[in-house]
């Protein structure tokens, strides 16, 4: 980015003649407009290496965050089968071979024996009827899959804010670092100038100590920019796995995606908010579980079919064999199957308010973030005449200041301001894209698409 023509000290003047030290293709300040983030430009970033679109779309790859919520899924998912593993046949097969030995002394004489018996068992048991616990529970399994995957897109909506989030602190403070450092190099060529005006008796010791103060706080605020760019690069790396080997493009955002009014943000956020549609699938998990448990102090029917078979190879006896098909009905008679149940509703009640709770939240999520969008657009616009109005006056003091109309405080000031307008230009980009990403994720339509 090129320095200003107006932040260079002021040459010698001949009657009001105005002769700046820039170079001849050195734009001034005030032509310099606030980049639009809608439609990044070239001249903003001319060598970029990376853009937030595609830095999204790699984050699937190789994102712990995401490959942990990938396997936690891949848990809920196997509560399914084990939920509709206890409506099929249990199958119990047992087997045993003892050998055994022992001495017995009576009246001198010893006697021995010696037993080697043998046995088997198989056992087959159908569940026909479990109170409704079976299929409450297969229900249960298969809403909380579902609140899983809800689970999951919220999960992909988070880490996309936050690397978006990254993204954005990344390019503004590039940014004003990059905007404070060329004030640093131009308030010194105005420093050196003073110095030698002040050595010909042009100006007076005042404008060098003006000058040399101006370059001293210049030089604190870089220091602050870089600490806080440091602190932006680490969180990009958090972020994304990776330091950018280059200055980012500008981010953008596609604006037909972004709801026209607040109410109809807050629509969108009740109907498609991944976090609230899964809370609402876990109040229904929670529902068919208290079900499952008002079951456990119903009656149990099961059709079990055994068959046995032993014998003792010492004694040579006959095998002998046992098969059985019976019914087994078991009435549960303690109290602990109703406190159970009791509590298991009550968890279920708790699940559904917070669901109705959560709906309330999302909305007003939804609508606070069009309004703070919806009031940074028209921010940035002010800020972008005032960085424009900001460049101009700098520039018309700086020719009134080598016609002796205006002071070295005069030329500083408007010069820092011009400056700030500036930086401010670029806090304004942050403070307008985030709130609409986060409206984006709110609606549950947060994609690398939607990023320009």
């Amino acid at each position: 980015m090129k320095a200003a023509a107006i932040l260079v000290a002021p040459g010698f003047a001949v009657g009001c003649s105005w002769t700046p030290l820039s170079e001849p293709n050195v734009a001034p300040i005030h032509t310099q407009t606030v980049p639009n983030a809608d439609t990044p430009s070239q001249s903003d970033a001319p060598i970029a290496l990376i853009d937030l679109s595609n830095a999204l779309k790699g984050l699937s790859v190789d994102n712990p965050r995401l490959a942990a919520d990938s396997a936690r899924q891949d848990g809920v998912i196997a509560g399914v089968s084990v939920a509709r593993g206890r409506q099929l046949p249990d199958l119990t097969f047992s087997a045993g071979y003892g050998v055994s030995r022992a001495e017995r002394t009576t009246a001198g004489a010893v006697t021995r024996s010696e037993n080697n018996p043998w046995n088997f068992n198989a056992e087959a048991r159908l569940p026909l009827y479990a109170g409704g616990q079976l299929l409450s529970g297969v229900r249960a399994a298969r809403a909380r899959e579902a609140a899983g995957r809800y689970q999951s897109a919220d999960t992909r909506q988070t880490v996309l804010l936050e690397s978006a989030e990254a993204y954005l602190s990344l390019y503004r403070d590039e940014r004003i670092a990059a905007l404070r450092a060329e004030n640093i190099t131009l308030v010194n060529r105005l420093r050196a100038a003073a110095a030698a005006q002040f050595a010909l008796g042009a100006v007076t010791r005042t404008d060098v100590a003006l000058a040399e103060a101006q370059a001293g706080f210049s030089e604190a605020e870089l220091a602050r920019e870089d600490g806080r760019l440091a602190v932006s690069r680490a969180a990009f790396v958090r972020q994304f796995g990776y330091a950018p080997a280059g200055p980012l493009a500008a981010p953008g955002l596609r604006n037909d995606m972004l709801p026209a009014t607040a109410e109809e943000a807050a629509f969108l956020a009740g109907q498609a908010n991944p976090r609230l549609l899964g809370a609402r699938k876990e109040a229904a998990a929670q529902a068919f579980t208290a079900r499952a448990a008002m079951g456990g102090y119903l009656p149990a029917v099961n059709l079990v079919a055994s068959h046995a078979r032993g014998a003792n190879e010492v004694l040579r006896e006959e095998p002998t064999e046992d098969s059985r098909i019976a019914l087994r009905v078991s009435v549960p008679l303690g109290a602990p199957a109703f406190g159970q149940a009791r509590q298991a509703r009550a968890l279920a009640a708790q699940r559904r308010f917070e669901s109705q709770d959560l709906e309330r939240v999302v909305r007003q999520d939804a609508m606070a973030a069009f309004a703070t969008h919806e009031a940074e657009h028209r921010r940035a616009l002010l800020l972008a005449q005032r960085a424009e109005a900001a460049g101009r006056a700098a520039l018309g003091v700086e020719r009134e200041y080598q016609c002796g109309a205006r002071s070295m405080l005069d030329l500083l000031q408007s010069q820092e301001q011009a400056v700030q307008a500036r930086i401010d230009q670029d806090r304004a980009t942050f403070d307008r894209l985030l709130p609409a990403y986060r409206l984006l994720a709110a609606t549950g339509r947060l994609t690398p698409d939607m990023i320009g």
